[in-house]
């Protein structure tokens, strides 16, 4: 950001030394910005998904686990193919 200084008169009355802030004519707009926080939120909520999936897998037996074709070693492999 560049700061701007300058001086202003108002009501017959001299401020000076007022400043204000103009952005940067190369800096990121705003959408750029926010898909940056899109992003973030989505691994964010994938982190989670995944999260959620093992510690449901972990918590089954061995016995449930063999029904869905999974073996224990496999959980994690699994859950990162489909999340």
């Amino acid at each position: 950001m560049n700061f701007v200084s300058g001086t202003a008169v108002t009501s017959n009355r001299k401020v000076s030394h007022m400043s204000y802030v103009e952005p940067n004519v190369g800096s990121r707009n705003f959408s750029q910005v926010l898909s940056v926080f899109d992003q973030a939120r989505y691994v964010l909520s994938n982190r989670k998904a995944y999260l959620e999936a093992a510690s449901r897998l972990n918590r089954m037996t061995d016995h449930e686990l063999a029904d869905i074709g999974v073996n224990r070693s496999e959980i994690d492999e699994v859950i990162r193919q489909h999340v």
